[in-house]
């Protein structure tokens, strides 16, 4: 008989972590996993990081394209 209440508390547990994995993976809305949901940021790639920075003006075309293609031969 008491190893039946153990088994219920084990299943409400595991229920109620299911339920938050459910309401997170609810909440964020492009996939990723769930650490950007909770404080975690997403990872950008060099190239969008770098795409980002000419077009606010801070590295100008040569120094896009020079960049650009030495993050090219890291791949």
């Amino acid at each position: 008989m008491m190893g039946f209440g153990l088994i219920f508390i084990a299943l409400f547990i595991g229920g109620v972590i299911v339920v938050f994995l459910a309401i997170g993976t609810m909440i964020n809305k492009d996939g990723s996993p769930l650490s950007d949901v909770f404080g975690g940021r997403k990872t950008r790639s060099p190239r969008e990081i770098l795409a980002e920075r000419y077009a606010r003006g801070e590295i100008d075309r040569e120094e896009f394209e020079t960049m650009r293609s030495e993050i090219e031969k890291m791949k």
